[in-house]
């Protein structure tokens, strides 16, 4: 064979190849745009049945199309019209070809849970709707544990159960593709009086003697179909045209009224602030364990969660919100989570400042103790561009805290009109489509007409925080004018911040803003009249890493510190000293922490290196006894007094948090009970409380919390 031969055959060869690796590339991708799904539950075998016909893009189509699915259930059938279609099944897969390897984590549970299935069409046939018919058991272990800002509660991948169902993107429960946006309509048989509920609009519900038979339809895309049943009373109501309904258990129906109301005032809230709501209902959803998740058109709450005194009040807002943020316009990933940062500015800080500054500046400093608290080193720190979920009390305060103060800091500089009406046209134009932080910084640098790239990126690629420290501060006297200079700097690693500045007078107070772009600037300030106090950033308006001095002792910086001490007291009772230890196992349940008994705390420990937990009265624990003048109590009749409330009831318990008078560095907190069941009562809710310096309790019953004063280092007073 010539060389002219061989070159067309293997030019043709090649560019065979070519196509069938174009083929293949193209039907990974297929796209799945609609799901018709009819669902029948069967709670007390934990078995679901379904068929999924679902609508392809042809667009898209090749000669095969891949699903993944739980690995628990079994595809019985695939088919198109009445023609069954060959179909095969991997365990162990790629996901490369659907999402980028900086993604991978996010997806894992494709590959713990999941299963590939690729289904083969014969030639020439390019369907648009394919059947998908699967069964199998869903029944996945649920560990229980505290939900709380401090600590991620355990979850589930899934679960069809007697109590209740829950079925959710890791489940895998229908035939998805990752990274895909999809409408769907479903149909669930469940047994009677046993409702489910979704996202998207409930068409209709119909009661027989032994089923209950919904419809259920979003028309919107969504990025996961939920699904949740359980023996639910249900409960509703409308505003602006959008129904309002809980769908809680017998015994949380006297809370149905609050929460309704309270959805009501959210819903109108964001509605005039970011833009028209999306959805036809929002539907509070009661949990048989505990969980606080926002879906689209639903938030899925845990039995003793919907009882949190601060839940209509702050965090059913928060979840609202994400019907806005989240599952409104969906997260990119790809340049990491901007979403929870967005809503908890507009959700638990906007809710501040809508009552008083000083409520704002005190949530301010509560996200920047947290990062002190929680993210004592660099490796505890990650850049905001790779924050995905919160795994920990530090990647929550990253991904939470930090991200809300760059929105806060955004708004600083191109002020509130602005800021709201940049956020009102990004949601709109990106309303049921994924965004980015590019997205978010093109927004605001077209708005504003400036350039933002050193402001995004300083705060989404670098780790860290601004480190203040005031130098030198001197006041005199020069040409009759009375002269303030300063010299403020900034640790490693360097950002350039907008710093305020606060110069008090006796009858006034000026308000500058100082550019801080090297380790130190040099600030000058004249005026007729002399200054008595001086100050940087007294607000709390910038993210930084506050010096120790600013940071009042608070439960935050003993749960955030890997050095843990609890000591307990070696002459309590048998039933108060059982108590305590199973307090200290509450808190130390990754067992990071030293439970060790007073004898050995006060003899022989080193007590420096570590933040300290004091379990007992003076009586009971050598060390509260050793310590008790340091502590910032009255005592009358030899029981505590503390800001004007008595701890004398028989089931009161007191908290304190101060510092460790062995390191003025490291946190203590004491802890003393006056009962076996008063000390009961708060071990789950203390990681609840961790932003406050001392607390007390009656039956469980928080009756008096707050903080110490802040001294800081960054502020200077003149007599």
């Amino acid at each position: 064979m010539n060389r002219s031969y061989r070159y067309i055959i293997y030019t043709l060869v090649l560019f065979w190849l070519i196509l069938l690796g174009c083929s293949q590339q193209q039907a990974e991708r297929v796209r799945i745009v609609d799901h018709k799904l009819v669902v029948e539950l069967d709670p007390e075998q934990s078995k679901i049945f379904a068929i999924d016909t679902v609508r392809l893009d042809t667009a898209t189509l090749g000669s095969e199309f891949v699903f993944f699915l739980n690995k628990n259930l079994d595809v019985e059938q695939v088919r198109v019209g009445q023609q069954a279609l060959s179909v095969k099944s991997d365990p162990t897969f790629s996901l490369s070809p659907f999402i980028g390897d900086d993604e991978e984590s996010l997806f894992s549970h494709f590959h713990q849970n999941g299963r590939r299935y690729t289904v083969q069409f014969p030639p020439r046939l390019k369907p648009q709707y394919v059947e998908i018919q699967y069964s199998g058991t869903i029944m996945d272990s649920l560990s229980q544990s505290a939900f709380s800002r401090m600590m991620v509660a355990n979850q589930t991948s899934g679960l069809i159960s007697p109590d209740g169902v829950f079925l959710g993107d890791e489940t895998l429960w229908y035939p998805t593709i990752p990274n895909s946006l999809t409408s769907f309509e479903l149909v669930t048989k469940s047994p009677a009086g046993y409702r489910t509920v979704t996202s998207g609009e409930l068409i209709s519900c119909k009661e027989t003697a032994d089923s209950t038979y919904s419809i259920w339809q979003e028309k919107n895309p969504i990025d996961c179909i939920y699904l949740c049943a359980g023996d639910y009373r249900v409960k509703s109501d409308t505003t602006s045209g959008i129904e309002v309904s809980t769908y809680f258990f017998e015994n949380s129906q006297y809370l149905a009224d609050q929460y309704i109301q309270a959805c009501k005032y959210y819903l109108d809230l964001y509605s005039d602030l970011i833009g028209p709501y999306a959805f036809a209902k929002f539907s509070v959803v009661e949990n048989f364990f505990q969980t606080g998740y926002g879906m689209p058109s639903f938030t899925l709450l845990g039995n003793q969660v919907i009882r949190l005194p601060f839940m209509t009040r702050i965090s059913l807002g928060h979840e609202i919100c994400h019907n806005w943020w989240g599952n409104g316009v969906f997260v990119d990933m790809e340049e990491g989570n901007w979403c929870e940062g967005l809503t908890t500015y507009f959700a638990d800080y906007y809710y501040k400042e809508r009552i008083s500054k000083e409520g704002a500046k005190q949530y301010r400093y509560d996200i920047l103790k947290d990062y002190a608290s929680y993210v004592t080193h660099d490796s505890l720190d990650s850049p905001l561009s790779s924050f995905q979920q919160r795994s920990t009390p530090a990647s929550r305060t990253v991904g939470y805290g930090k991200s809300m103060m760059v929105f806060h800091m955004l708004r600083q500089r191109v002020g509130d009109e602005r800021f709201f009406a940049t956020l009102k046209s990004f949601y709109q134009d990106h309303l049921f489509r994924y965004a980015t932080w590019s997205d978010i910084q093109n927004a605001f640098g077209a708005a504003s007409n400036t350039e933002m790239q050193e402001f995004f990126d300083q705060w989404l690629q670098k780790t860290g925080a601004v480190h203040l420290n005031l130098a030198e501060v001197e006041r005199q006297s020069e040409e009759q004018k009375h002269v303030l200079t300063a010299v403020i700097e900034q640790q490693e690693p360097l950002f350039t911040v907008s710093v305020p500045i606060c110069i008090e007078h006796k009858e006034s107070r000026v308000d500058t803003l100082v550019t801080l772009d090297d380790n130190a600037l040099e600030f000058r300030y004249k005026s007729d009249k002399p200054v008595t106090k001086f100050s940087v950033d007294p607000d709390y308006s910038i993210f930084r890493r506050l010096n120790w001095q600013e940071i009042t002792p608070s439960l935050s910086q003993f749960y955030g510190d890997e050095n843990q001490i609890i000591v307990l007291p070696s002459t309590a009772t048998d039933e108060q000293l059982a108590a305590y230890r199973a307090l200290a196992n509450a808190l130390n349940r990754n067992g990071e922490a030293r439970v060790v008994d007073d004898d050995t705390a006060v003899d022989s420990l080193q007590l420096s290196d570590a933040s300290l937990m004091l379990l007992g009265h003076p009586q009971e624990n050598q060390l509260v006894a050793k310590i008790k003048d340091k502590l910032t109590v009255t005592w009358q009749r030899n029981l505590p007094l503390l800001m004007g409330q008595e701890v004398s009831k028989p089931d009161d318990c007191l908290v304190i948090a101060a510092r460790n008078p062995y390191f003025k560095q490291k946190s203590m907190i004491w802890l003393m009970g006056n009962s076996p069941a008063g000390i009961k009562a708060v071990s789950s809710k203390l990681p609840h409380y961790g932003k406050y310096g001392f607390l007390v309790f009656t039956k469980g019953k928080n009756v008096l919390k707050g903080n110490w004063q802040v001294q800081s280092p960054l502020s200077r007073s003149f007599k």
